[in-house]
């Protein structure tokens, strides 16, 4: 009786131990992945991307079509 007991009380101390570390270790590995820190992430890759300035047709169906923004932005007169 004594042998079953002891089990027992090993396997809880075993939880006891265990289940903090799996789940500071999965806050810590979910911290690490959000920020791309973990070892088997590659780094993203950094594509310079720069404006485009669009060609202005001047009027579209007879209407005038804004050139720029702050032509938009203006009353009509």
């Amino acid at each position: 009786m004594k042998q079953n007991n002891r089990k027992w009380v090993i396997a809880a101390i075993a939880i006891v131990i265990l289940v903090p570390f799996v789940v500071i270790g999965g806050f810590g590995l979910y911290g690490l992945s959000q920020t791309d820190q973990l070892p088997w992430q590659t780094a993203p890759t950094r594509i310079p991307i720069t404006p485009v300035e669009m060609p202005s047709f001047g009027s579209i169906g007879g209407t005038p079509v804004p050139t720029s923004v702050l032509e938009s932005s203006l009353p009509a007169a």
